[in-house]
């Protein structure tokens, strides 16, 4: 099994020394697996070598119905949760850890509580109104997840709504892969028939008029 030793030793010919490799074998321990694996990941990247990034990232699916509070209003922090889950794996077990953090900052619906959120659990992010088609796939490029606001009612050419929140996790030559928090939505009719919001495939053609309401270059969205 491939060690902190292994990749730090493999291109020294010195050993370490008994005290050393405590200290290793110490700070690999306290890493989760998949803290291990991204560890491995950065240590032997290169110029010669390509880190494969699933499309769509595999994001675990929280629903924000049946959220501790608020379950109508609380989608900006589902989709949050799911960023923070997927990149700090060990930081929380469900969308209720985050929300209970997000109401000692502020409400729920605020940009601002989110980000001081995510600082809290040590993740760095932005809000960003600014975000395109190019951006979230530079980010799913980096196997980062981007939380996304949009208007979810009326028709894609009129979008209405006080808007609502959602977790993009990949793209396709054709649209968006998201978890939706509340379920899966008609595009169209500016519906949700569906709860299951999980994997779901959000098309650029109708889902991009509702998320850049404003014109090119004007969603909303949080970066990490």
């Amino acid at each position: 099994m491939t060690t902190f030793l292994d990749a730090a030793w493999a291109t020294d010919k010195d050993k370490p020394l008994e005290h050393q490799n405590k200290a290793w074998d110490f700070a690999w321990g306290v890493l989760s697996k998949e803290q291990q694996a991204e560890f491995l990941k950065r240590f032997r990247n290169s110029t010669n070598t390509v880190t494969k990034i699933n499309n769509p990232l595999a994001v675990q699916y929280m629903s924000q119905r049946d959220n501790y509070r608020d379950a109508n209003r609380t989608c900006f922090s589902s989709s949050c949760a799911m960023l923070l889950k997927f990149l700090k794996p060990g930081s929380i077990k469900t969308d209720d850890d985050y929300i209970k953090v997000v109401f000692t900052f502020g409400d729920t619906t605020e940009g601002s509580t989110q980000i001081a959120t995510l600082k809290h659990f040590g993740l760095p992010a932005t809000f960003v109104t600014t975000g395109n088609r190019a951006l979230i796939q530079k980010q799913i490029n980096a196997g980062k997840p981007v939380p996304a606001g949009f208007l979810h009612h009326g028709t894609p050419s009129k979008p209405t709504g006080g808007g609502h929140w959602l977790c993009i996790i990949g793209y396709d030559a054709t649209g968006y892969w998201v978890n939706d928090p509340w379920g899966e939505m008609s595009l169209v009719s500016g519906t949700y028939p569906l709860t299951d919001g999980a994997n779901k495939h959000y098309s650029y053609k109708n889902f991009e008029p509702r998320w850049m309401v404003d014109g090119p270059s004007t969603g909303w969205c949080i970066l990490a």
